[in-house]
């Protein structure tokens, strides 16, 4: 069965996430753009997600595993963040989160 990939949706929201540094935030919650993919892929393994976004981690025959490394790190210098959800025999859900401007 072919893998779908799906936009689920794209929202505004306050971040709510605590963040590493108080200082980061300032007094009043961020703003961010939420966007969502999800695919109805065969889901992520709970063994393995603590490490699919090491750099060079795959479980593919091909490719180099640094799709998702790279993308957190992206995601990441532009003040934002990536949570994954996923359910085997379901598929997954990509959010990314950036700083509203």
């Amino acid at each position: 069965m072919p893998v779908t990939y799906v936009m689920q949706r794209a929202w505004l929201c306050e971040d709510t996430a605590p963040a590493e540094d108080a200082s980061e935030r300032g007094p009043a919650p961020r703003r961010l753009v939420a966007v969502a993919v999800e695919d109805s892929g065969a889901g992520i393994d709970p063994a393995i997600m603590p490490k699919i976004f090491d750099p060079f981690f795959t479980q593919k025959e091909t490719g180099t595993g640094l799709g998702l490394s790279i993308t957190q790190r992206i995601v990441d210098q532009h003040g934002g963040r990536l949570e994954v959800k996923s359910e085997l025999g379901t598929g997954s859900v990509f959010t990314v989160f950036l700083p509203a401007v």
